[in-house]
């Protein structure tokens, strides 16, 4: 019979597979694990176990899918068993243009005796409503034990199809269980605030923060001779100008940020650009020029980096794993109050009890007592003095 038969895998080396297959899908590519398979064979050469290792990027596939995954999942389900929990959800489009909802769940765990976040599931879409993400949703809980009246809250973004008022995900899932708190995503509620704001400003600010990253990333020769200029007028190497985000606009105070520390020496290479260049890359350098050569444009993007920072640092507490989320409130309550400051008369906020219900609209400072910042009245003296009462009302707007 031993002649028919294959001796099994023995244990120690499927823990050494198991192991290998598990850190891969935690850290690192799967096409990686051809590699790390030759490299854990070769660590001990008189370890049998180590010497008949055989993982590649088929088989860690197959172990991940059909081995790790199912167990996992079993153990999750088991730790939460009938305690209340809360979800995560979010939609997407991936590369292969399929929608995804990724469910992250958090709960209670008796295994690890704290309050747990971890992922829970990937679940296809076959539309991106909120109907469909419903359905989904409540199918996949069914199927794994889940009761939707275990279910205390949703944590979403501020999209129509998560949060809207009527036929959304929260409203659909508040009709089954209507003690349902459902948390918005603050940092994605700031983000679509100062992208609104900023529809109020000057729409060539934009072209101006975008096109100045372009233009060097597409060229290594002007790279090399900014470079070259910069080190002879600074005597440093020039920051690179942030790349932009599409959807975070608050990003863009990165990027801002550098182009005001190199405004001069940026405004002189266009210069330079536009005279030796012809076509488009000489069209594109005159149009970048006569930005950077207008004060005003200088002006709204020195008044922009005073108006967002306290709101990007109050974004980054929002995404940090460190700090005490009841705490967070008083830091969101202060960045209101704050803004409320530069633009209300200073009495009449004092009589406001509660920020979120006052009524601020009616008690607005004229536009020259406006607060703007120092660096903004020192580059105003330069501006036209029939442009400037223009800039602060369109500051002022922006603040309320």
């Amino acid at each position: 019979m031993t002649k028919f038969t294959k001796e099994s895998i023995d244990d120690k080396r499927k823990k050494v597979e198991l192991k290998i297959a598990a850190f891969i899908a935690e850290h690192c590519s799967i096409n990686t694990v051809n590699h790390l398979g030759e490299v854990v064979k070769s660590l001990d050469e008189d370890s049998q176990t180590l010497k008949n290792v055989k993982v590649h990027r088929s088989k860690c596939t197959a172990v991940i899918f059909n081995v790790l995954s199912p167990c996992l999942l079993d153990d999750l389900i088991d730790d939460i068993g009938n305690s209340h929990y809360s979800l995560i959800i979010d939609e997407t489009t991936t590369v292969d243009t399929k929608k995804i909802m990724c469910i992250m769940i958090r709960y209670f765990s008796k295994n690890f005796h704290k309050v747990r976040t971890t992922f829970y599931r990937l679940v296809e879409l076959d539309s991106g409503t909120a109907e469909q993400m419903t359905s989904s949703l409540k199918e996949q809980l069914q199927k794994d034990g889940l009761t939707l009246d275990k279910l205390l809250g949703i944590g979403i973004d501020g999209s129509n199809a998560m949060a809207g008022e009527h036929n959304s995900v929260s409203s659909k899932l508040r009709e089954i269980s209507p003690h349902l708190i459902t948390i918005k995503c603050v940092p994605h509620s700031l983000h679509l605030c100062a992208e609104r704001t900023c529809d109020i400003l000057p729409k060539n600010l934009d072209f101006l923060v975008k096109e100045s990253h372009s233009w060097f990333s597409k060229s290594t020769k002007r790279k090399i001779d900014y470079n070259r200029l910069h080190k002879i007028i600074a005597d440093s190497n020039p920051r690179k100008i942030a790349k932009l985000s599409g959807t975070r606009w608050l990003a863009r105070l990165n990027a801002i940020d550098m182009i005001l520390d190199q405004w001069d020496v940026l405004e002189l290479h266009f210069n330079t650009y536009r005279i030796s260049e012809r076509g488009d890359p000489g069209f594109k350098a005159e149009s970048l020029y006569q930005m950077y050569r207008c004060i005003e444009n200088k002006v709204y993007l020195v008044f922009l980096r005073y108006a967002l920072k306290d709101v990007i640092s109050l974004n980054k507490l929002f995404q940090s794993e460190s700090v005490e989320p009841l705490k967070l409130l008083q830091d969101l309550n202060n960045l209101l109050y704050s803004t409320l400051q530069k633009i209300i008369i200073p009495h009449q906020l004092l009589k406001a009890q509660d920020l979120s219900s006052f009524k601020f609209q009616d008690h607005l400072m004229s536009v020259n007592c406006v607060n703007f910042g120092f660096y903004f009245y020192e580059l105003s003296n330069q501006c036209n003095p029939e442009t400037l009462p223009i800039i602060k009302q369109r500051c002022r707007d922006f603040l309320i």
